[in-house]
């Protein structure tokens, strides 16, 4: 279940995100992996497809700072 990621979550390396607002550059359609952590960020790549090829190569950097205020993320929670 996709669940909204507020700035106080600290993510976790293979975490599943999307962003949350329709309205973003981004396609909601796109999920991406959380493939590094640090104190105050994280990194994110797109998740691989069914076919095992990336579908797109470009890392993100997502400040906490950012997190509910400028950037909306959801996260998968499995229950």
């Amino acid at each position: 279940m996709w669940k909204p990621l507020a700035h106080t979550y600290k993510a976790n390396i293979g975490d599943k995100v999307r962003f949350a607002d329709s309205n973003s550059f981004v396609s909601k359609e796109v999920t991406y992996e959380v493939v590094k952590t640090e104190r105050h960020y994280f990194e994110i790549s797109p998740s691989l497809n069914e076919a095992g090829i990336l579908s797109n190569n470009v890392k993100k950097l997502i400040r906490y700072f950012d997190l509910g205020y400028h950037i909306g993320l959801e996260i998968w929670m499995a229950k």
